[in-house]
Parts: C-alpha cells; sequence; structure tokens
C-alpha cells in the first residue's frame, strides 16, 4: 500500500521570499523527508494533478485563502501553522476578522475553523490565536520553531580560519528598519566595539540599508564587518554563531526570530531589545535593554561583552523532537 501524501505549503515562494515561516517550511520539508517514513513528504508544486491526503499550511496569507476553500470543499484536511505576530496587533487582527466575518468575506477564523488543527510555537501564541479567532482549544497544538542540528554542534573553527580569531557583536538578519541593525551599529560605533551582520538589505528599505552601511564603514575601524551575501545553511555563518563573543537583536518586533534560538542553540550570550516577543519563553530569560535608551543600550552592550552568560536552549527546539512532534499531529489528522 502507497504511503500517504502530505504536501507542505509555504507562504511564498522560496525563490522570492525566505522568511522565518518560509524557511521553517523549508526545513520542515527536508528533515520530515530524513527522519520519517511514516508519511511521504512533498512541497506544494502548482503544476501537479495529483491530490494530497493532507496539506499543511506555514502561514496563510489572504491570496491563498481561495486555494484552501477548494482544498475544504474537496473534503482534503489541512493544517495551518501561525505565528500572531504579538500582542500589538491582537486589537487589529480581531477587529478586521470580525468586520469580514459580518459581511460574509472570507476571514482567519473561518480558515482556522475549517483546518483539521492548528499549530502555534508557544503557549501564549496558542492563547492570543484561540482568543482572536475563536479556535476550540482541541484543535490546537504547540510546537516550537525547530534548530538546525549543526547550531547545537558548531564550533567556531570555520569563521577563526577564514576570519580571524578576534571576538565580535553578531547580527543576523535582513537589513531592515524592523530589525534596528542602525542603532545597533551606532551603539557599537559608540562604545568602539566590532559589530558583524550578516544579511542583505530589504527591498524597499534602500535608503535604511544606506545608513547602516555607513556606519558599518566606521565599525570597520574596529574590526566589524557587513556579510550580505551568506545562506542559512552556509558553514561560515553557522560557525559565526559560534565564534562570536555574543549576539544581539534590538528588533522592534518580531514573532519568534530562528537568528536568536540558533545564537542559543550555540551557546552563545544574547541581549535583545525589549518587545513583546520577550515576554514569552525561551526569550523571557534573556537580558533585555529599554529601545528608548541609547546609553541604556551602550551599557547593556558593554556588560554583555564583558559578563555575557549564555542560556542553553531546550532540546525540544531540535529537529528529532519536533519531527516526532509532527508525526503525533499528521496521525491525527490522517490515522485517527
Amino acid at each position: 500500500m502507497s504511503l500517504k501524501r502530505i504536501c507542505i505549503v509555504s507562504s511564498y515562494p522560496l525563490s522570492i521570499l525566505r522568511g522565518g515561516l518560509d524557511i521553517q517550511a523549508e526545513r520542515t520539508f527536508e528533515e520530515m523527508s530524513l527522519l520519517d517514513t511514516n508519511y511521504k513528504y512533498e512541497f506544494f508544486d502548482w503544476r501537479s494533478k495529483q491530490p494530497a491526503d493532507a496539506y499543511h499550511f506555514f502561514g496563510i496569507p489572504p491570496y491563498l485563502w481561495e486555494i484552501i476553500d477548494s482544498i475544504h470543499e474537496e473534503q482534503k484536511p489541512y493544517i495551518v501553522t501561525m505565528l500572531s505576530g504579538g500582542r500589538q496587533t491582537f486589537f487589529n487582527s480581531w477587529s478586521r476578522d470580525r468586520i469580514k466575518r459580518s459581511f460574509g468575506m472570507r476571514s482567519n477564523s473561518k480558515i482556522l475553523n475549517n483546518a483539521s488543527m492548528v499549530a502555534m510555537i508557544t503557549e501564549d501564541e496558542r492563547n492570543l490565536l484561540r482568543r482572536t479567532f475563536g479556535i476550540p482549544l482541541e484543535k490546537t497544538v504547540v510546537i516550537p520553531h525547530f534548530v538546525d542540528e549543526t547550531f547545537f554542534t558548531t564550533s567556531a573553527e570555520i569563521w577563526q580560519r577564514e576570519r580571524g580569531i578576534a571576538p565580535f557583536l553578531l547580527c543576523v538578519g535582513i537589513i531592515q528598519e524592523r530589525k534596528n541593525q542602525l542603532l545597533l551599529a551606532r551603539v557599537a560605533n559608540s562604545v568602539k566595539l566590532p559589530l558583524v551582520l550578516i544579511g542583505g538589505p530589504l527591498v524597499g528599505e534602500k535608503a535604511y540599508a544606506a545608513e547602516v552601511g555607513e556606519e558599518m564603514k566606521q565599525n570597520a575601524k574596529y574590526g566589524g564587518a557587513w556579510i550580505k551575501g551568506l545562506a542559512q545553511t552556509d558553514p561560515l555563518l553557522i560557525s559565526a554563531h559560534r565564534a562570536c563573543r555574543a549576539f544581539v537583536l534590538l528588533s522592534k518586533a518580531e514573532t519568534q526570530p530562528l537568528s536568536v534560538l540558533q545564537a542559543m542553540a550555540a551557546k552563545r550570550p544574547v541581549l535583545l531589545g525589549k518587545s513583546f516577543y520577550t515576554k514569552s519563553a525561551p526569550f523571557s530569560s534573556l537580558p533585555q535593554v529599554n529601545l528608548n535608551s541609547f546609553s541604556e543600550i551602550q551599557a547593556s552592550v558593554l556588560q554583555l561583552w564583558e559578563k555575557g552568560e549564555p542560556q542553553p536552549l531546550s532540546d525540544r527546539h531540535r529537529p528529532k523532537c519536533i519531527v516526532n512532534e509532527l508525526v503525533k499531529l499528521y496521525r491525527t489528522v490522517l490515522d485517527p
């Protein structure tokens, strides 16, 4: 008897955009294919004429709603992994959803309530999304982001061989105003510490990226660098997480930044800017700083550099643990 097929659908085509959820979809597909033989896993292919036995959506942007409705009408089960975007979007999401429902329009609450199961990454996310969209508790499950095993086992060797042994602050992510790399670069320059930024500029924020570039030219005097073109799987990027003195993210808003989880897996000290996401585990245990106080950030960065201690990441984020949780989820849907 042939294996049941599960189709994994990312929010956007990976050739166009690879944000956190899209990377998770890609890595889930790869890890499930390697570690589990209970089902056959496939990435969504617009050309395929063969329906899957179940679909797993990572995010549900409105342009996918018609497809999801068609899947539901065909009585094919689907699962959704969602991020809430934080409490700052709670009221807007709730109010927009109620307006759409009142006019008989497609809405997140309809899509999520028609889903066989909805997965969230933390208990706080589950509680928030349940209140926002009225999802029954029994249709929800918490499965955290997984972090590639290489981040748990990486060494500083590759980075030090290619870039030298000098310590540095590290920040990884697309260069954009929301992530506050400009503020971090200015702080690093003010205290004369080397900063390594890894990530290219976001389309549409070239002016912001240019300002970051100017600050990083100054930081090069202290040994810093802006590296724009490393893939998530690049050994140099992975090794950088272990080679750095500490990891800093002063982002104004996030859901659950993979780069921070990766730094924790690599056992490096971390400093975060206070935000909604930092109130939830595992981020709530990390040092946090008020983003509105330049002097406080300076002092916190210096303290991190001199005395920062790592907070190891739970094994719950390791791929084998996540795969086991997903297999349980798929069995609930396909083989109850």
